[in-house]
């Protein structure tokens, strides 16, 4: 295809990323091999029930990659179409490939198109090599047990077993660091002051054990240093078995302070019955059973892509992003850049139009922090779509 047939990946609506019923789902890990950039790249498709065949993923998927300058260019300087010869997992769904490209690459945006040939769908999944290479993500990676293919996920759950592995030849230390969870979470849209991005007060040292099968068994922030500068390195989220969804009262407690007063909360934790409480609570907010399933469905649905979506440091519902699709749901318009991204939804949520500005905050640790910019008049707003939560009325 000539280039000026493909639109710079700052103007394409991009909300798909963010809806759980899109077709694919795709993700990326980046890892240095030599002189070249390893770069492995996840599809799950959500339309292929029974297929057997992995080739016939190539009949019903075109499938290309493109190396640009930006966001902002639609300048091709490399790339190719995807064959099954990069397919690198037995699995047919998700598909596992594998891409090589040099390493002077690595200051450019990875673009894979992936277009359905009957339907025409076109998506474009982007990833910024800058990024990776700033973080010292390049260097260490957690592969699955086998050892061939990386884990995809910022986090992996207690009890699973993967192997560390590092790519930096320099790479002398054995030791991680250990950051245990706080109870940081997202401050309203208009509140004077940002998010605390950054939740690494605490931390301890863990022994790496490298190209060792391992099970981490506890909760929190596991982070290599690569050796280069202490907030670059290699970072990871372990879990519990159950995440991303929250399943016990609890858990289910905490992700409604977005929706509920601080008297609410502090009822519901002190109840004797917590999961009759919390059913209790849902009921009064829509009085009827029925409705009431909806919301409970509806928001922890939420809550759940969230995590699925969000998590880096810390699960994604306590983040900037999260705090919004908890309360506004999917955003039907999402434009991204290398440290930006623009959300805006339309009427239908709360009778006005709204958009959301949130900015990329420096590597530290974590190169995946996204900050909400926060202004007054977001007040009313948010708050009238929080009403239509306690009125029982589903906003999207």
């Amino acid at each position: 295809m000539a280039c000026n047939e493909y639109k710079p990946v700052a103007r394409i609506n991009q909300a798909y990323l963010y809806n759980r019923n899109v077709p694919l789902n795709v993700q990326f890990r980046v890892l240095e091999s030599g002189e070249d950039l390893q770069v492995f790249i996840q599809i799950e498709f959500k339309k292929l029930e029974g297929l057997k065949n992995h080739l016939a993923i190539w009949e019903r998927y075109h499938m290309l990659y493109r190396i640009t300058p930006g966001y902002e260019s639609n300048r091709k300087l490399g790339g190719d179409t995807l064959h099954p010869s990069e397919r690198v997992a037995p699995s047919v769904n998700p598909l596992v490939l594998l891409v090589k490209i040099p390493k002077s690459d690595r200051a450019r945006l990875f673009e894979l198109h992936v277009k359905e040939r009957f339907s025409q769908e076109d998506f474009v999944f982007d990833l910024p090599l800058k990024k990776a290479s700033e973080s010292g993500d390049y260097q260490s990676c957690l592969f699955t047990s086998k050892g061939r293919i990386p884990v995809f996920e910022p986090y992996i759950r207690t009890g699973d077993t993967v192997v560390l592995r590092t790519f930096n030849f320099g790479f002398t230390g054995n030791e991680m660091e250990f950051h245990p969870f706080n109870s940081s979470v997202a401050l309203p849209p208009m509140a004077a002051v940002p998010t605390s991005g950054h939740d690494f007060a605490d931390s301890y040292p863990v022994k790496a054990e490298m190209n060792e099968l391992t099970v981490f068994s506890q909760a929190g922030y596991y982070f290599l240093p690569s050796g280069k500068e202490p907030k670059s390195g290699f970072g990871f989220m372990v879990m519990p078995s159950f995440f991303p969804m929250v399943t016990k009262p609890t858990e289910l407690i905490d992700p409604m302070i977005y929706i509920s007063t601080r008297e609410e909360r502090k009822n519901l934790m002190e109840a004797s019955n917590q999961k009759l409480a919390l059913d209790q609570f849902w009921l009064k907010i829509s009085s009827q059973k029925d409705q009431a399933r909806k919301m409970i469905r509806r928001y922890f649905e939420n809550i759940e892509d969230a995590n699925r979506l969000f998590s880096s440091h810390k699960a994604g519902w306590k983040t900037d992003r999260g705090m919004v699709f908890a309360i506004y749901g999917q955003p039907p318009i999402v434009y991204r850049n290398l440290d930006s991204e623009i959300w805006q939804y339309d009427k239908s949520v709360g009778g006005e139009n709204t958009v959301f500005y949130f900015t990329r905050r420096p590597a530290d640790k974590d190169p995946n922090v996204w900050e909400l910019k926060r202004y007054n008049e977001y007040d009313r707003v948010w708050y009238g779509v929080v009403e239509l939560w306690r009125k029982g009325v589903i906003n999207r």
